[in-house]
């Protein structure tokens, strides 16, 4: 399994399934730097790698708007699918801001449950 830490913003691991994971760090404050940074850590983490994308935010406390349009224009040929796991109702309301008004080029869903995220990613990747 690779990884690699964005200090303070994420955490980024790749299991031997085909999942990349991005887990938000506890009270992180993403602003669009903070959003390059960690898309670029990923990229190297996954390679040339085809997989999905599990993306954590139920412990990340805000994401701003240039950062939400970072993550939606992402193009990367290898990214099947992007899975957002929130629980709280300003995290879904951040996902659904992002859903609706940044619209990702890559296939995206929201989450409140782990298990049911990684179902669908793994669907996916079939």
């Amino acid at each position: 399994m690779k990884s690699k830490e964005v200090p303070g913003k994420a955490k980024i691991t790749m299991d031997e399934m085909g999942i990349l994971t991005m887990e938000m760090m506890p009270k992180s404050d993403i602003k669009e730097d903070d959003a390059i940074e960690m898309c670029k850590a990923a990229a190297e983490v996954s390679g040339d790698v085809i997989h999905c994308n599990l993306i954590d935010i139920r412990k990340m406390t805000f994401m701003d708007k240039k950062a939400r349009a970072v993550f939606a224009s992402q193009k990367k040929s290898t990214v099947l699918a992007v899975a957002i796991i929130s629980n709280s109702k300003i995290h879904r309301s951040l996902v659904n801001l992002y859903m609706g008004v940044s619209r990702p080029t890559i296939p995206t869903k929201a989450f409140d449950s782990s298990d049911k995220s990684r179902e669908w990613v793994l669907e996916k990747l079939k």
